[in-house]
C-alpha cells in the first residue's frame, strides 16, 4: 500500500497564511487594550473598596445625585490640588485604604455618567446657576 506524501493530501499549501485570520477590525469589536488596567487598578479600585466597606457592594450602581458627586470631586481635586495631598487621608484612617484623590475624582466621574445615564429625571439636580 503507497502512502500519499502530506502535501498530496491537502494541496498546494503555498497561499496558506501563516496565522488564523481575525477580523476584529471589520467587526468594529472595541479594542481593550487600549485600556490602562493597571491604572485603573491601582486609581479606581481604592474608591470602590472604600464603597463596599462603608455601604455594600455596588451601591453605586442605583445613582447619586450629580451635585452630591461634583461637590465630592471637587473636594478631592482641591485637596489634590491646594493641599498638595496625594491620597485622602480619611480612607487610611478609617478604612486602611491607600485611595489616591484622583481616584477618587475619576470615581465621582463615572459616577455622575452612570447617575445620568440610569435616571436623568431623579439624579440630575444641577441648577441654572
Amino acid at each position: 500500500m503507497k502512502f500519499p506524501k502530506p502535501n498530496e493530501l491537502i494541496g498546494d499549501i503555498s497561499n496558506v497564511p501563516s496565522e488564523a485570520p481575525k477580523h476584529d477590525s471589520e467587526e468594529r469589536k472595541p479594542d481593550l487594550s487600549l485600556i490602562p488596567y493597571d491604572l485603573i487598578n491601582e486609581m479606581l479600585l481604592p474608591a470602590y473598596e472604600e464603597g463596599l466597606q462603608e455601604y455594600y457592594r455596588d451601591s453605586w450602581k442605583l445613582g447619586f445625585p450629580v451635585l452630591k458627586l461634583c461637590a465630592a470631586a471637587l473636594r478631592h481635586l482641591f485637596a489634590f490640588m491646594f493641599k498638595h495631598e496625594d491620597y485622602d487621608p480619611v480612607a487610611e484612617e478609617k478604612y486602611n485604604i491607600k485611595k489616591h484623590h484622583l481616584g477618587a475624582v475619576m470615581f465621582c466621574c463615572i459616577s455622575i455618567y452612570n447617575s445620568l445615564k440610569i435616571n436623568p429625571n431623579k439624579f440630575d439636580d444641577r441648577t441654572n446657576f
